[in-house]
C-alpha cells in the first residue's frame, strides 16, 4: 500500500497546476521602471530628439533609488538605442521608441 501512496502522489504532482503554467514573472527593479517612464516619454512625443534628459543625480533622487540604480536606468535606454550619454553631459534623445502607434501618428506631414 505504501507505494501506491506514493505513486499516487506522484500523479498528482505531474498534474499540479503550477508545474502546467509558467511562473509569472519576477518583479521588474527600479531601473527598468525609471527606464519605462523615460521610454514612454519619448514614444509619446513627450521628449523629442535633441530634448535633454535630467541629470543622473536628479533621476535618483526624483525617484528615491541610489545614484547607481539610475545610471543603470540610462545605460539600459542608451543600449536600446533612446539616448546618447557622454560622460560629463545629460543625456540626450537621440531616437523615437520604435514601432510606438502614437509616435507615427505624431509625424508631420511634409
Amino acid at each position: 500500500m505504501g507505494s501506491r501512496g506514493r505513486q499516487a502522489r506522484r500523479h498528482n504532482d505531474g498534474q499540479h497546476p503550477a508545474e502546467a503554467h509558467p511562473a509569472p514573472p519576477a518583479p521588474r527593479g527600479p531601473y527598468e521602471t525609471i527606464a519605462a517612464s523615460f521610454r514612454a516619454l519619448i514614444q509619446t512625443g513627450q521628449l523629442k530628439c535633441g530634448d535633454q534628459l535630467p541629470t543622473v543625480a536628479e533621476i535618483a533622487v526624483a525617484n528615491t533609488v541610489a545614484v547607481g540604480t539610475a545610471h543603470r536606468a540610462m545605460a539600459l535606454l542608451k543600449d536600446e538605442g533612446l539616448i546618447d550619454v557622454t560622460r560629463g553631459r545629460r543625456a540626450t534623445v537621440i531616437a523615437a521608441a520604435a514601432k510606438s502607434p502614437v509616435a507615427e501618428n505624431a509625424k508631420p506631414a511634409v
